[in-house]
């Protein structure tokens, strides 16, 4: 699967992790901070920390895998294994916030994650259809 990193190649310090490892990297990211969201002692602290730290995170993220998104001319010409592995990252990252505990505290950034990924499905699908058209 490509957005399992699985001990493969990982990205050096100074570079930015590939889009398809990127869904593995945030899920690890994100248990790490849960075990210690759990440590603090009330509910509203939890909250705080979920909004300030993994809210910001998750946007930060979804900002570097739009950009890559947008930076494509036609996702199905040249590009369709960049288009289908941003998706599949993007799909990946929606399944593990949809059962991530902590996400009931930035659930419009989710509901952002959601919408990008069928806005992507929605331009592949009309790539395709304009493929078929011609």
């Amino acid at each position: 699967q490509p957005l399992r990193l699985g001990g493969g190649r990982g990205a050096s310090a100074s570079e930015e992790p590939e889009a398809f490892e990127l869904a593995t990297i945030l899920a690890d990211i994100f248990k790490v901070s849960r075990s210690r969201a759990e440590c603090l002692s009330t509910k509203s602290a939890r909250s705080l920390y979920a909004t300030r730290v993994l809210e910001a995170g998750l946007q930060q993220a979804m900002l570097s895998i739009k950009a890559r998104w947008n930076a494509m001319a036609d996702p199905l010409a040249e590009e369709t294994k960049e288009a289908t592995r941003l998706t599949e990252t993007v799909e990946e990252i929606c399944l593990f916030f949809d059962a991530f505990p902590l996400s009931e505290h930035f659930v419009f950034a989710v509901d952002e994650v959601n919408q990008l990924r069928l806005s992507m499905l929605t331009k592949l699908a009309e790539s395709t259809a304009d493929i078929v058209r011609s």
